[in-house]
């Protein structure tokens, strides 16, 4: 079962898990994908001082496409890949309805909601 070490001694098989269900594979693609999306929440709410904030969403949200992009290739997790997906797509669309609810109760100005 296992192979021979030097000295006599046998090297014990690393148990393996077992592989994950499609349906944990793409919830957990949708916890990733959630990440950008709490961010740009949190980026609305902070206002005009939320700038750096504003910088690092970006090399975030980038990021979380590329990691799609790799788990959409990689067979083995490819569910992932779908869930994260899904997340950034829905992404744009929260933050429009959030900014917009934002504006109407005056919490900040509707210029930062729109891309120039």
């Amino acid at each position: 079962m296992g192979s021979q070490l030097p000295g006599g001694q046998q090297q014990q098989a690393r148990p393996r898990f077992p592989p994950l269900r499609r349906p944990t594979l793409f919830f957990i693609g949708l916890d990733i994908g959630l990440v950008p999306l709490c961010m740009m929440v949190i980026y609305i709410g902070m206002g005009a001082g939320a700038n750096f904030l504003g910088n690092i969403l970006g090399y975030v949200f980038l990021a979380v496409i590329v990691a799609c992009i790799v788990c959409l290739v990689v067979r083995s997790v490819r569910f992932i890949g779908y869930g994260i997906l899904m997340m950034l797509l829905i992404t744009p669309c929260v933050y429009n309805i959030a900014c917009q609810a934002a504006a109407r109760a005056g919490i900040l100005c509707f210029y930062r909601c729109i891309a120039p």
